[in-house]
């Protein structure tokens, strides 16, 4: 497989019709923030899914991986929380039939980023500022790519300490030349969140739904959910 068919069976999301690994769009997260020297610990599951049109038209909705992960952040004060967080992204097999030949690839991936989380105003607003790397491999083939991610975060205490909502828009800012065939332009998603707790100060456990969406492209699109659990050390 060519890495060029490689990287768009990845990366370009108007391709659904084919088993993909779908970039990490995930929070697990609200607008709070550690206070100074203080950690916290993440532990998270989802499901990724692509949907929308395929070449004949057809509407198409199919799962392309499922992640596990973990993140550690650190309050450097309470306006700035610095944090690391890796993924494994179990993807589906694809298989290849061209040109007469069979071909099976198992697409994984490994996913690393290092963030900083600023408050804008306490509990409420923040803004998360990731640089991403990624290592992906089909067969015998594989590619590291890396993207950065600013995302605004809102948080909405419904319930005091027990119940809160965070919706977070985000672009994907591409930094590799992996994407120059996507010409540098930014997806865009969205991640709406619960953390439900008997004290959300201590401990919480996160419910979320996310979509991403290739602006090129109005015919598909990724979608995510699943469960973190985040715990104060």
């Amino acid at each position: 497989m060519k890495k060029s068919v490689f990287v768009k069976m990845i990366f370009l999301l108007a391709t659904i019709s084919q088993s993909c690994v779908a970039p990490v769009n995930s929070l697990f997260d609200n607008a709070s923030m550690l206070e100074k020297r203080a950690s916290k610990i993440q532990g998270n599951v989802s499901h990724y899914r692509g949907a929308g049109k395929d070449v004949e038209k057809k509407w198409i909705d199919e799962g392309s991986n499922t992640n596990i992960g973990l993140a550690y952040t650190y309050g450097l004060s309470n306006k700035v929380n610095l944090a690391a967080r890796y993924e494994f992204l179990n993807g589906r097999t694809y298989e290849d039939n061209s040109f007469g030949a069979y071909e099976s690839y198992k697409n994984i991936g490994h996913y690393l980023s290092v963030s900083a989380k600023i408050r804008i105003k306490d509990k409420k607003m923040a803004v998360l500022i990731p640089v991403e790397f990624y290592l992906l491999s089909a067969g015998d083939e594989s590619i590291t790519t890396q993207t950065a991610s600013p995302q605004f975060i809102y948080t909405y205490e419904i319930i005091s300490s027990k119940l809160d909502v965070t919706i977070a828009p985000k672009i994907v800012i591409p930094l590799s030349e992996a994407f120059t065939e996507n010409d540098y332009i930014p997806f865009t998603g969205l991640n709406i969140g619960l953390g439900l707790s008997k004290n959300l100060s201590k401990y919480s456990l996160r419910p979320e739904l996310g979509i991403l969406f290739n602006p090129q492209s109005i015919s598909g699109f990724n979608y995510n959910f699943g469960f973190g659990f985040t715990a104060k050390l």
